[in-house]
């Protein structure tokens, strides 16, 4: 997270604060936005940190109605193997 506040201080000459506070503002509506097994992880994407799309398929698939797992486990499938 902080290589992007200091590309916001850079591009457009912003003090550490203000950069942090933009950032910072950015993620939480991302995370209000995104669905919960990705939004959880968000944090660590922006600190480096690599994404388990295995776990985060079945996590998505176990929230789905009954009987919809099977039809979407092959469309999320074709997702995340791209």
């Amino acid at each position: 997270m902080q290589d992007l506040i200091n590309q916001l201080k850079e591009k457009f000459d912003l003090s550490e604060e203000k950069s942090a506070e933009i950032i910072e503002t950015v993620v939480v509506t991302l995370r209000d936005k995104l669905p919960e097994p990705i939004a959880s992880r968000l944090d660590g994407l922006l600190n480096g940190e690599s994404l388990d799309l295995a776990a985060m398929k079945d996590s998505l698939l176990s929230q789905l109605p009954e009987g919809m797992e099977e039809k979407a486990s092959g469309m999320l499938g074709k997702l995340f193997n791209k």
